[in-house]
C-alpha cells in the first residue's frame, strides 16, 4: 500500500508527499495505527480523484523559466528528533519538482534545519537549470529561492557565526557557491506564503487546501451527490 502511495506522491500528488513520507518510516514494524493512517490517505485520494497538477503560464517571449522555488523545514518533527526538509520547484508558475524528506542529521536549531533544507533545494535548482539548458532553455538570470527563515538566509549569504556552524556537513554549504556565482538568489518569504510548508508538517484544513491550490494549480470543490463529482478552478495564468 505504501509503495503505491509513494508512486502517486512522487508522480502527480505532492499534497500527500508528507503523509507518505511519514508512513515510510514505519515499514519495518508497522502497527494498526500506521495501517489506519495509510487507509486515511487512500480515502483522501478517493475523495480527490479528479485533482492533479495544472501546467500553464509563459515567460517573456515564450521563455521557459525556473521562476520560483520554495524551501522549508520542520525542526525536530520526527520521533528521533530529526527534521524534515521540503522544497517545491516551479517552471513558469507550474510545479515540476518537489520533495519531502527526513534530514540525515539532527539539527540543533531551526536555523540549521532551514539551512540544510535550503542546501538540498539549491542542489535541485542546479540540476534543473542544467536540464533546461540541455533542452535549449538556458536560464539567463539567477533563480530565486524563497525561504521563511531570516537566520538561514543570513547564514547562506555570510558565515557570520562560523564557530557555531562548523559542525554542519560541508555539502550543505553548497548553496554559498551558487549564491557567489549568481546561479540563484535567496529571498525571504512570509510563512503564510511558504508553499513548501505543505510538505513538512500536518496543517489545518484551511491552510492545507490553500497551499495545495498554490502548489498544484487546481483544487476540487466540495463533493456533490453520491457520484462524487468535482469541479476545478484553474488558478495559474
Amino acid at each position: 500500500v505504501v509503495g503505491q502511495l509513494l508512486y502517486a506522491a512522487v508522480s502527480t500528488r505532492p499534497d500527500i508527499a508528507h503523509s507518505v513520507g511519514i508512513l515510510t518510516r514505519f515499514l519495518k514494524a508497522p502497527t494498526l495505527l500506521q495501517w489506519r493512517a495509510a487507509k486515511r490517505v487512500l480515502r483522501y485520494l478517493v475523495g480527490t480523484a479528479e485533482l492533479g497538477l495544472v501546467f500553464g503560464g509563459r515567460g517573456a517571449d515564450g521563455a521557459i523559466v525556473l521562476r520560483e522555488c520554495y524551501c522549508d523545514a520542520n525542526w525536530g518533527g520526527a520521533l528521533d528528533r530529526r527534521s524534515t526538509s521540503a522544497y517545491v520547484m516551479k517552471i513558469n508558475g507550474s510545479t515540476v519538482s518537489w520533495a519531502s524528506k527526513k534530514q540525515q542529521t539532527v539539527a540543533l536549531s531551526t536555523c540549521e534545519a532551514e539551512y540544510v533544507s535550503a542546501g538540498a533545494a539549491a542542489q535541485e535548482i542546479k540540476w534543473l537549470r542544467t536540464l533546461l539548458e540541455e533542452m535549449g532553455h538556458k536560464q539567463l538570470d539567477a533563480t530565486p529561492l524563497l525561504c521563511d527563515n531570516q537566520a538561514a538566509i543570513a547564514l547562506a549569504k555570510n558565515d557570520v557565526l562560523h564557530s557555531r556552524v562548523k559542525h554542519i556537513d560541508l555539502r550543505h554549504h553548497f548553496i554559498r557557491e551558487l549564491l557567489a556565482n549568481s546561479t540563484l538568489r535567496i529571498h525571504w518569504v512570509a510563512s503564510a506564503e511558504q508553499q513548501a510548508d505543505l510538505l513538512t508538517k500536518a496543517l489545518s484544513r484551511e491552510i492545507f487546501e490553500r497551499l495545495r491550490a498554490l502548489v498544484m494549480g487546481a483544487t476540487p470543490l466540495r463533493r456533490r451527490g453520491a457520484g462524487g463529482e468535482f469541479a476545478h478552478s484553474r488558478l495559474l495564468a
